[in-house]
């Protein structure tokens, strides 16, 4: 598997003196062989069910039906929440602003990484006596995790010591706000150029892989609830990525208990105290909230995003749906394999079999 599939660069090996393991070995591994054997022959089940539920359906003259008779329960809980897409092309302001005395923030703005208009924020006044500086709409929803955010960057600045100065942070996401027991992490960008996570304690940081200036960059975070497998709490993980590379994996303070993303925003934030650091100007573009099934559903779409290879996650026909007809299409091609085993191989071993089938199973079930 190449280092784009995996989206780990050498630096992040280099760092870590580890690899990040498959998400497919990770569940085997967490898994009995009684409950692997378990999920395999209820995923046997669901697709004997399929078909059934299908041939009547065809009979009937009402394959829809027969479709939602026996998968009304299993498309509920795989379907996720669509997209949440903010372009910036419109004239209207769809967020909540933050705004202070030191500079100011254009909704859109002409310089753009797609299409025509794009989000700015500038320090026009410098020093600047007001601390924190906030130039940055907030935006709601309620999408239930795992998911991705992304959105594209350009920080036109001389240097990152400048412009970052004591803290600079482009990205807040949020499941309730208050002080001080918000559930809340914020990305940074450091004087250094390389990035952290605020409100979390981090497992992994790459002090090498730093934010580019003046150049359009994707912002990329995942967000996703876990159970602590030693203290059996429940923990909400953060991995953060810079185009396609790894730069920070952490675990927020307070948990996002209810399990869901409600408010976020993107923008100027920068802790500055007035020391003159300097003028800058900055640009965000095309920002998504994403529902994924997983970490590499969330790096598959970066690839996307970024117009790299794409692998094959679940959903093997691309209905955005994880269900039984991707789960009947994995087992036709363990009963007859392609040539390309990517769209079906989940777990990455080169083999397409029952491990493929259980990560599927726990997908279609809520079990991811």
């Amino acid at each position: 598997m190449s280092g784009v599939d995996r989206l780990v660069t050498e630096e992040y090996r280099a760092d870590t003196g580890r690899t990040n393991e498959n998400i497919g070995e990770q569940l085997s591994r967490s898994s009995s062989p009684k409950n692997r054997l378990l999920k395999f022959f209820s995923a046997i089940l669901i697709v004997f069910l399929f078909g059934f539920a299908t041939l009547n359906a065809l009979q009937l003259g009402a394959l829809s039906s027969g479709f939602d008779l026996f998968f009304s329960s299993a498309n509920a809980e795989a379907a996720q929440p669509p997209i949440w897409y903010e372009d910036f092309e419109g004239e209207v302001d769809s967020g909540r602003h933050n705004r202070s005395g030191c500079g100011r923030q254009v909704y859109t703005s002409d310089f753009a990484y797609r299409g025509e208009r794009s989000h700015k924020s500038e320090i026009t006044l410098d020093p600047c006596p007001d601390n924190p500086l906030r130039y940055y709409p907030t935006f709601d929803g309620n999408f239930k995790l795992p998911v991705l955010v992304t959105y594209w960057f350009y920080m036109d600045a001389d240097n990152w010591a400048d412009a970052a100065r004591n803290r600079f942070s482009p990205l807040t996401v949020k499941e309730t706000s208050g002080v001080p027991d918000a559930r809340i992490f914020t990305t940074h960008v450091l004087s250094s150029g390389i990035m952290d996570c605020g409100h979390c304690a981090m497992s992994f940081q790459s002090k090498t892989v730093k934010v580019p200036l003046n150049r359009w960059t994707l912002q990329s975070a995942y967000v996703e609830n876990k159970i602590n497998s030693k203290t059996g709490q429940l923990e909400t993980h953060v991995t953060l990525f810079v185009n396609d590379q790894l730069v920070v994996e952490g675990v927020v303070d307070n948990t996002f208990e209810e399990g869901f993303v409600k408010h976020w925003h993107m923008g100027l934030y920068a802790d500055r105290k007035g020391d003159g650091s300097g003028l800058l100007t900055m640009y965000n573009d095309e920002m998504t909230v994403r529902s994924v099934v997983n970490r590499a559903d969330a790096e598959n779409f970066i690839r996307q995003e970024l117009g790299g290879p794409q692998s094959c996650q679940a959903d093997s026909n691309g209905d955005q749906v994880v269900d039984a007809l991707d789960l009947q299409s994995l087992v036709n091609a363990i009963l007859s394999p392609p040539s390309d085993q990517g769209c079906f191989d989940l777990n990455g071993d080169q083999n397409i079999d029952e491990g493929d089938i259980q990560i599927m199973t726990d997908v279609i079930l809520g079990g991811n």
